[in-house]
């Protein structure tokens, strides 16, 4: 039985399971501007917000995590061009939370890992949503699942 509530397992991977409500309430703002673009007239408006709501939905769809203790690597694929950022576990530096807040209200909060690769270090987005209390959930599980793994879970 799976005891994770944002992963499953698959064999030696741990993939973590879809999050819709960022990206839901998103699609629903920009579709609703392009409601208001078609009810006012403003065809230009109109097919602006479908074509960002297609992107974006696109986009989440091609997000991904999946942590592999076969090969001992965090595997990240975020947003629509960018690459997958593969993050093997013994390079990991640290965990970071961004929140980003606008007129003291949260718009967003994302997970971050800072690792090192070739002699640099580089950070790559782990997951995103709007309350802080989520990603450190998402936190805990990594951190678990990586010292199930036998890396020290002190990242």
């Amino acid at each position: 039985m799976n005891r994770y509530r944002y992963f499953t397992e698959q064999g030696n991977q741990y993939v973590m399971k879809r999050r819709y409500g960022f990206a839901l309430v998103i699609s629903v703002i920009l579709a609703l501007c392009g409601i208001g673009g078609y009810v006012a007239h403003m065809p230009v408006v109109m097919w602006i917000s479908a074509g960002v709501v297609v992107l974006f939905l696109v986009s989440m769809a091609r997000e991904s995590t999946v942590i592999d203790l076969a090969q001992r690597e965090m595997v990240l694929t975020k947003g629509l061009f960018a690459r997958k950022a593969v993050v093997p576990l013994d390079a990991i530096l640290q965990f970071e939370m961004v929140r980003v807040t606008h007129t003291l209200i949260t718009v967003n909060t994302s997970l971050n890992v800072w690792y090192r690769r070739d002699g640099k270090e580089k950070v790559a987005m782990v997951s995103n949503g709007f309350t802080k209390r989520a990603m450190q959930n998402v936190l805990n599980e990594i951190e678990e699942i990586i010292k199930h793994a036998g890396h020290p879970a002190t990242v």
